[in-house]
């Protein structure tokens, strides 16, 4: 047997005032003790009508600890779009899959909601129904005679035409042609990881919100720049960390390294290149208070095209500590 949740989750910017049925907004998923697990509906509208991934989507969240009530860092593990699923393997060390699946999406409804089913192990199945008693007898007696006497007393003249003309054409018209849309688009390769699934296109450019007060986080992968412009597999170049008048941070992957490049008045700068299993750690970012740390979780070079995984956030400054995979930088 198993366990299984469906409903309709709502974005937190209809929670207040546009939401008559008393929808939930977010659907925690215990772990038992370890990391904890959110699921949301990212509504881009009112004051998140401007967030920059996932809208619209649904996103599941891992949260490290604190049980969603206090300060923890946080993960991105997928957005769902409309009919697909995410699926996460061994659930709390269980053997069982856990799949979350999206039915539907609706966003010209007031307030817009997203159709969400959860799933922990095999679900009952109902039996068929038994068939009704057989028919009657397939015929009934046999009928008279074939044919009476031959109708004329004498052999008719020469055989009469063929039995029947050449062959009919064929039960069907030739076979329709190519898709109509997207039909020359191949879909994204699956990945070993937990992430988006192949469905909308995204931004080459992703654009991280660092704030100036309170901590946050982005992650997954980027491609080379040669892919701007033309990105095969929707993934984005460039992730945006800082963008003002006088200068620009931004971070992205050369097929070999990771960068970190800073522009300052039309003049580039490198920063800093990483490898797989390397981080780096600014201090102070933007006179915040916070560190911005970026890591390279995963250098994939077998993947076509080749990508980078990453992991950005900002955290409370720490003391520097002496770490042989990381590096700091004062704050820009």
């Amino acid at each position: 047997g198993g366990t299984s949740w469906s409903g309709r989750l709502i974005g937190y910017a209809d929670y207040a005032d546009n939401n008559p049925r008393n929808y939930p907004v977010v659907l925690k998923l215990e772990s038992g003790g370890g990391p904890d697990w959110f699921i949301g509906f990212n509504r881009a509208i009112g004051i998140n009508s401007h967030t920059a991934a996932a809208a619209d989507r649904v996103t599941v969240v891992r949260v490290n600890g604190g049980g969603g009530t206090a300060y923890s860092t946080s993960s991105l593990k997928g957005s769902i779009g409309k009919g697909r699923s995410l699926t996460v393997e061994n659930w709390r060390n269980s053997g069982v899959a856990l799949v979350i699946k999206v039915n539907d999406i609706q966003t010209k409804n007031q307030p817009g909601y997203a159709d969400v089913v959860v799933t922990f192990g095999r679900q009952s199945q109902s039996r068929p129904a038994p068939t009704r008693r057989p028919t009657r007898r397939p015929t009934r007696r046999p009928t008279r005679m074939p044919t009476r006497r031959p109708t004329t007393r004498r052999p008719t003249h020469s055989p009469s035409k063929m039995p029947t003309t050449e062959p009919t054409p064929s039960p069907s018209n030739k076979p329709t042609r190519k898709p109509t849309q997207n039909g020359n688009k191949s879909t994204l390769m699956p990945t070993a990881r937990l992430s988006d699934f192949p469905a909308e296109p995204k931004n080459d450019v992703v654009n991280f919100y660092s704030g100036s007060t309170r901590g946050s986080s982005w992650s997954g992968e980027i491609i080379s720049f040669s892919h701007y412009g033309s990105n095969p597999t929707n993934f984005p170049v460039i992730t945006m960390l800082f963008k003002g008048n006088a200068s620009t941070w931004f971070v992205g992957f050369n097929n070999t390294n990771v960068t970190i490049t800073k522009v300052n008045y039309g003049q580039y700068y490198l920063v800093s290149t990483l490898t797989e299993g390397q981080s780096i750690t600014i201090r102070n970012w933007r006179k915040s208070g916070l560190d911005l740390v970026v890591t390279v979780n995963e250098i994939n070079s077998r993947a076509a095209p080749v990508y980078a995984a990453l992991e950005v956030l900002t955290l409370p400054t720490l003391m520097p500590t002496s770490l042989g995979n990381s590096a700091d930088l004062p704050s820009p």
